[in-house]
């Protein structure tokens, strides 16, 4: 299962909010032995490494932005200010973590070097180091005591009832936070607020302060003189440059430095897991354990690791911030449930405890009376990630105990409803986001000094690419019927969406419709059919590996859509070459062959588009002017790591994926652990029930809403570009390396949305008029060279077969036995890296070129051929229809190289869409979830209900989840993660030989 295990966030996650006895079976004696004896060595030269690194690194932030920064167009010098701010606070915290650690005689064996470099430190970053120092050290020795803590001492019931008035409600929340997170330090520091109560007026400035003893006070007064020094040095700077350019070169950062301190003492030491006590109950190893790490994803290292290494701080300050992750891993064992990590994203976990963290009372049931705990649970619950994941690997009985029916009946009425007005909302909406960011793209990045355009670009590609997928969803809802009552609207939008996110829409629509028919279905899916073992073996030897991995994610991402579209790559085997251009491919049936041609038009009017865009603005331009979050990749890694073949459980009647790889399975965290669990394979409930349980409305396909959606997202597509367009010429070269990947992550992400919507048309969820659904789907995944009907039939398939190993289409994983050369040359890193690389950008294309990975057919078989075996007689003429559609958008290419060069477009136009490209699980993409109009999330409601528009996916699928109970799956494994673990692990299949379903692999 991996190389080493799964990569869980570990047990510790598992029951966050238990409460465990307050008097610990272990001593502190016991944790340090558990610690190896280097770990308490500190270094003066390792530590003074880390000050002279961020001290670089801080200047090296300056630098640029000195330089560059007012070069900038004002637009640019806007966005570009943040980000300045933001890395700087950000390497500054870290400096602020390193006088920190001076002040509790971690930096060296000498404590006046200590001392020094804290003083230093902290005066630089507006800090009296020797009183914070101080009164620091008193919260450590009564840390969560409700009588002599110094901080974070939170309010009873009886003393908040103005409060719960006033700002427990969202606006006064935003409010609190701001004002704790800008002025909580300052206020602390200068009138004690939010400190312990001394009787009388207490601050950080004053020698004579309650807070300090008689011999602390020099060393105050010594504090305060580096708090004035470093004011005179900013006088003297004022004088010199002027104030704006302090504040923002300095002032901000250091601003910005206390916001992140805050931000991560709030979250150590609140939360609903930790007690408090008062003077009956409080010892210092019961405070001590009182606190919890936090994840703050890459920032933990920029931070020093303090940020998910402070329970062992509180146990045992003195230890160096580079022993701490090995010193807390030894005493994790001893800490057992009494070590606490809560890994949910900082933003709404800061959220979350201003909501729910409001008093403490105690526990009145309890023999410890002196016990405190969060009792309020804000307005609404606890806002956990969500108990849907906590048994995310657990397997549930393959019959669900209820029916689509009672799905259905669960959710909402409204929730069916679709309104073509407030589609048309989000494509209006998207389309002008897109048209923002292309007008900022054009106009600025091509102003802007290289090494920042190198920066520039890549925002703009992911921001464009977000904004464009979403409106790609757009189109796939179009092809569901989810974007309004009229079909013949959701095709139209769907086709106008997906042609140009170069989909073909009507190709698309009917293949997918065909994935969500037979999902998962090994033999009648259309898409995402596993291997079975006997089938991987080469690959395990080539790309069940890192390098393989990640080989297969770039393929995959980059390839897989184009070349499914182009063979059927991945798709289901119809015996004979497949895609989604030819209205002869087996993909299709007789009736849909007009439409799959209709799509090819539309994919080659959008590729005489482009041809004019070349012509117009060069290659280079149109390629650049067109990717997914940390969460995102996480997962996807993971997946492509575990999720290498399928093999049936030897130990059950039912059959599955066998192999997780090389080692273990990477969840994130155990939690996930029951994502895992096999249910039984025949559900205790029907479609029917289903459908019962969700909302009339939600069925409701509105081609006016569902437009919105197109309108939104092709704006935005546009914005994206004109940005692109306009200003990433005007950059030095370094910026403009950095600022053309941005774009094409944007333009990519938001085309994406396009062919979502391509895709819903294609499923006759855009509109009640199936024609207009065609249309727009069509149209939409032409654009995005997607041969709309014929994708839209073999995925029709997919949904009809869906993990069928004999009739899906796509993903059908390979037997043990046809993977023994993958398992010698592709099972590991590098094979793997190749596998993923190889998968993510030829793997589409491939698809409908060849319908690799596809069903078997028995001949060959692609998704442009109208005779391809994935189509039916009465689709050919559709399949025909996507290959114009398909030879429209290349003719439309050709123009735009002819007026701008092959450049102007690969970058403009090509990149963004080989982006875009995107059995049954949920993810989890993040913010991309928003930008993909929600199908990452929503797709285990899709395969069951197809064409309910995206704007009603999250109600319905929330509405059938008490019907589904264990039936409903998802993986909140950061993407690139998963990605990664379903390549090493997923690498074939097998059947469970003692069970008595024989067929369930």
């Amino acid at each position: 299962m991996g190389a080493g295990g799964r990569m869980l966030d570990s047990s510790e996650d598992k029951d966050i909010l238990k409460r465990v006895p307050i008097d610990p079976p272990f001593t502190l004696s016991d944790l340090k032995k558990a610690i190896p004896a280097h770990c308490f060595e500190r270094s003066v030269i390792r530590s003074s490494y880390y000050v002279v690194h961020d001290l670089i690194v801080a200047y090296v932030f300056y630098y640029l932005a000195n330089t560059y920064i007012p070069l900038l167009p004002t637009p640019l010098a806007f966005l570009a200010w943040p980000v300045y701010w933001f890395c700087q606070a950000s390497i500054c915290t870290g400096l602020w973590v390193i006088g920190h650690e001076c002040g509790h005689h971690a930096f060296s064996e000498q404590q006046w070097i200590g001392d020094i470099v804290g003083m230093i430190l902290h005066s630089a970053l507006f800090t009296p180091y020797f009183a914070w120092k101080y009164s620091h050290r008193n919260h450590h020795a009564n840390t969560n005591s409700l009588d002599n803590d110094e901080v974070y001492i939170p309010k009873r019931k009886s003393k908040i009832a103005v409060y719960s008035k006033l700002l427990n409600n969202p606006p006064g929340r935003v409010f609190t936070l701001v004002f704790r997170l800008t002025l909580g330090f300052p206020l602390y520091l200068l009138t004690n607020i939010s400190g312990k109560k001394y009787g009388r007026f207490a601050n950080h400035f004053d020698p004579m302060s309650p807070i300090f003893t008689e011999r602390e006070r020099i060393q105050v007064l010594v504090s305060d003189l580096g708090i004035l020094a470093v004011i005179y040095a900013v006088k003297l700077a004022v004088a010199a440059k002027g104030a704006a350019w302090v504040i923002s070169m300095y002032g901000i950062p250091v601003i910005g430095v206390h916001v992140f301190f805050v931000l991560i003492t709030y979250l150590h030491h609140t939360h609903l897991s930790l007690p408090h006590y008062d003077s009956t109950e409080w010892n210092w190893i019961r405070g001590a354990l009182s606190t919890i790490d936090r994840d703050f994803g890459f920032l933990n290292r920029v931070f020093h690791d303090v940020t998910h290494t402070h329970v062992l701080h509180h146990l045992i300050s003195y230890i160096p911030h580079y022993h701490a992750k090995e010193a807390r891993d030894a005493i994790k064992p001893v800490l057992g449930e009494y070590y606490k990590i809560d890994r949910t994203p900082i933003f709404k976990a800061m959220w979350r405890e201003a909501k729910e963290c409001i008093y403490i009372e105690p526990d009145e049931d309890s023999e410890h009376k002196g016990t405190y705990w969060f009792i309020n649970m804000g307005a609404g619950g606890r806002m956990l990630d969500s108990s849907e994941d906590k048994d995310i690997l657990k397997r549930v009985p393959v019959d669900p105990p209820f029916s689509l029916s009672d799905l259905k009946k669960a959710i909402p009425a409204h929730c069916f409803e679709r309104s073509v007005i407030r589609s048309s909302y989000y494509v209006v909406h998207d389309l002008i986001v897109a048209y923002v960011f292309y007008f900022l793209a054009n106009t600025y990045i091509p102003l802007l000094p290289a090494p920042l355009a190198y920066l520039a670009w890549p925002i703009y590609w992911f921001c464009q690419a977000s904004i464009c997928t979403g409106l790609w969803v757009i189109g796939h809802e179009c092809g569901h019927h989810a974007f309004s009552e009229y079909q013949w609207v959701d095709d139209t939008v769907g086709f106008i969406l997906h042609s140009a996110i170069f989909t073909p829409y009507f190709s698309w629509k009917y293949s997918h419709r065909n994935h969500h028919a037979n999902t998962n279905s090994l033999d009648n899916d259309e898409v995402y059919i596993p291997k079975r073992k006997s089938k991987v073996r080469n690959y395990s030897k080539l790309l069940n590996n890192p390098p393989g991995r990640v080989f297969t994610l770039v393929f995959r991402l980059t390839l897989g859509f184009p070349l499914y579209l182009l063979t059927n790559i991945s798709g289901k085997k119809y015996g004979r070459f497949a895609n989604h251009f030819d209205p002869m491919s087996p993909i299709f049936t007789e009736r849909e062959r007009i439409q799959v041609l209709v799509s090819d038009l539309g994919i080659l009017a959008v590729i005489y588009a482009v041809k004019l865009g070349v012509a117009a603005k060069g290659a280079a331009w149109v390629s650049t002017i067109r990717s997914i979050g940390p969460q995102f990749l996480k997962a996807m890694w993971r997946e492509a790591k575990e999720c290498i073949y399928i093999e049936p459980d030897q130990d059950s009647e039912h059959k599955d994926f066998r192999n997780m790889g090389a080692g273990g399975r990477m969840l994130d965290s155990s939690k996930d652990k029951e994502i895992l669990k096999r249910v039984p394979i025949d559900p205790p409930f029907s479609l029917s029930d289903l459908k019962k349980a969700i909302p009339a409305h939600c069925f409701e396909r509105s081609v006016i809403r569902s437009s919105y959606y197109v309108v939104h997202d092709l704006i935005v597509a546009y914005v994206f570009y004109y940005l692109a367009n306009t200003y990433i010429p005007l950059l030095p070269a370094p910026l403009a390396y950095l600022a053309w990947p941005i774009y094409w992550f944007c333009q990519a992400s938001i085309c994406t949305g396009l062919w979502v919507i391509g895709h819903e048309c294609g499923h006759h969820a855009f509109s009640e008029y199936q024609w207009v659904d065609d249309t727009v789907g069509f149209i939409l995944h032409s654009a995005l060279f997607t041969p709309y009907f014929s994708w839209k039939y073999s995925h029709r398939n997919h949904h009809a077969n869906t993990n069928s190993l004999d009739n899906d289409e796509v993903y059908i994983p390979k037997r043990k036995s046809k993977v023994r050369n993958y398992s010698k040359l592709l099972n590991n890193p590098p094979g793997r890296v190749f596998t993923l690389v190889f998968r993510l950008t030829l793997g589409f294309p491939l698809y409908l070129l060849t319908n690799i990975s596809g069903k078997k057919y028995g001949r060959f078989a692609n998704h442009f051929d109208p005779m391809s075996p994935i189509f039916t007689d009465r689709e050919r003429i559709q399949v025909l229809v996507s290959d114009l559609g398909m030879l429209a958008v290349i003719y439309a290419v050709k123009l735009a190289v002819a007026a701008k060069g092959a450049a102007w477009v690969i970058s403009m136009y090509g990149i963004p869409v080989i982006g875009g490209a995107l059995s049954t699980i949920d993810r989890d993409f993040g913010f991309l979830n928003r930008v993909f109009h929600d199908v990452t999330h929503t797709h285990v409601l899709h395969h069951l209900i197809s064409y309910i528009p995206h704007y009603h996916a999250k109600e319905a699928r929330d509405a059938i989840k008490p019907v589904l109970g264990e039936h409903y799956k998802i993986d909140r494994t950061p993407i690139f993660k998963a990605m990664w673990r379903e390549a090493k692990e997923c690498i074939y299949i097998e059947p469970d030989q003692d069970s008595e379903h024989k067929g369930t692999y």
